[in-house]
């Protein structure tokens, strides 16, 4: 029982726990919808487990993405975020999923093709970056049981693949209601290459990940251009935010997220309600 509160992803779906315990696996994500994934990745085990990856940062951006017209995904990788953030937008929301790796971008697309409302969900393959440039895929030691670690950089060999920067991309846009960015190490240079988006705060809410300890580059550069940040943990019964400052470590097991925003109160109002409303959805199949 202590492992199952741990983990409400457990605790909240018992069902999964049987699953779990008879050795059943299922190639299905939290809503049933089959996800593609590589064989023994990191992703297809915590799918085999509970259906999700990073229980807290997926509510957080499910909730975030409820009545929004534009959200983007930097680092989509096969989609799950992405996927999240379509599902809890609306018939209007159009979602921008950035992915530079050739190998990774046939599974996105096939889990695209498996998602309700993929007509509004647009699939570039580019890497966010600071300004427009070549790019390489550089793969670590950890690339052969985990794709989602691969990053981009500026020297390397090999095809090359094209860097955007957001401000470009978006040059002639209203704005960003959500900015997810997942990109191992190159979020600076995201957000450098949104500097516009960013001073005019037509970027509203930008969940990140950052292993550097509070205030990074990347908080630092947020917190200048008027963003408060939050740290994003997994609570019993819904997310939790802290001041980056006293939050609690993260699980050794889940990257330490954070949420910078320009609208605390909307962010608290869709927060209002406890508990993980990603778990119960059930989507039009």
């Amino acid at each position: 029982m202590k492992a199952s509160l741990s983990k409400p992803e457990y605790f909240l779906q018992p069902l999964r726990v049987l699953r779990k315990a008879l050795g059943i696996n299922r190639e299905l994500d939290l809503w049933g919808l089959k996800t593609v994934t590589f064989p023994n990745d990191y992703l297809e085990r915590a799918l085999h487990r509970t259906g999700v990856y990073d229980l807290a940062a997926t509510e957080l951006l499910f909730r975030l993405s409820k009545g929004a017209n534009v959200l983007v995904d930097a680092g989509a990788n096969i989609g799950l975020m992405s996927r999240t953030m379509l599902l809890g937008g609306s018939k209007k929301t159009v979602l921008y999923s950035f992915e530079p790796n050739p190998e990774v971008l046939e599974l996105l697309y096939s889990n695209r093709r498996n998602t309700p409302g993929n007509e509004r969900w647009k699939i570039e393959q580019a890497a966010l970056t600071s300004i427009p440039q070549r790019l390489f895929i550089k793969k670590t030691l950890a690339y052969h049981h985990n794709k989602g670690t691969a990053s981009v950089s500026t020297t390397g060999g090999g095809d090359f693949i094209h860097g955007v920067p957001l401000d470009d991309y978006f040059r002639d846009s209203s704005g960003i209601d959500v900015l997810k960015i997942d990109v191992e190490g190159h979020e600076l240079q995201v957000l450098e290459g949104a500097a516009r988006l960013l001073f005019e705060k037509k970027i509203k809410h930008i969940v990140f990940e950052d292993f550097k300890p509070y205030p990074s580059q990347v908080m630092a550069l947020l917190i200048q251009n008027g963003y408060t940040i939050l740290a994003i943990r997994k609570g019993m019964f819904g997310v939790q935010l802290y001041p980056p400052d006293i939050a609690p470590p993260p699980p050794a097991w889940e990257e330490p997220n954070y949420l910078a925003t320009v609208n605390l109160p909307e962010v608290k109002s869709k927060l209002n309600r406890c508990g993980y409303a990603c778990l119960s959805y059930k989507p039009n199949v």
